[in-house]
């Protein structure tokens, strides 16, 4: 049985990433045969009391829909905050609002929003904006998330390579 210890703190920490380290024997006072394991460190996330609404992925299906059809668009929303909340989720299509969708999020969790979008053939800029409704969040700077939604429905293209210069 190795030795150990426990102990608890409250630091205090703001909301945010942080480090951890803990260090035994930092003077090296104490004869022992492995000084090169004294120190440990874990990164820990604190949640804000307010929400922190996020949009971390989307998905569109089918793929490849025929001009006009339908396309299911989705977000995933998380919630990196300490508050439930409420909000619209906007998705943008090439710069112009295609809908908007109510989403509730608890905290610690993650929620998905979806639109119906009539396709349209090329390869388009998406943007899903997170407006938190009646409540503060705690990052604002972390509520949108771009990318990009690829159409096409032409007829399969063969392509033939002919090198006879072997």
């Amino acid at each position: 049985n190795e030795p150990s210890a426990e102990f608890r703190i409250s630091p205090g920490l703001a909301f945010g990433s942080h480090t951890i380290r803990a260090e035994v024997n930092p003077l090296l006072s104490v004869p022992e045969t492995d000084y090169f394991n004294n120190t440990a460190e874990k990164q820990v996330w604190v949640a804000s009391e307010k929400a922190d609404l996020q949009p971390v992925s989307f998905l569109y299906e089918p793929e490849n829909a025929l001009a006009g059809s339908p396309v299911k668009i989705s977000a995933g929303i998380a919630n990196l905050g300490g508050t439930q909340s409420d909000a619209t989720v906007e998705f943008y299509v090439d710069d112009s609002l295609a809908g908007s969708s109510p989403v509730t999020v608890p905290f610690n969790s993650r929620a998905s929003a979806g639109i119906t979008w009539a396709a349209e053939n090329g390869l388009h800029d998406l943007k899903v904006i997170v407006r938190p409704i009646g409540t503060d969040d705690a990052n604002i700077l972390n509520n949108e998330l771009s990318g990009k939604i690829y159409n096409c429905t032409g007829p399969p293209v063969l392509i033939v390579s002919d090198d006879d210069s072997k």
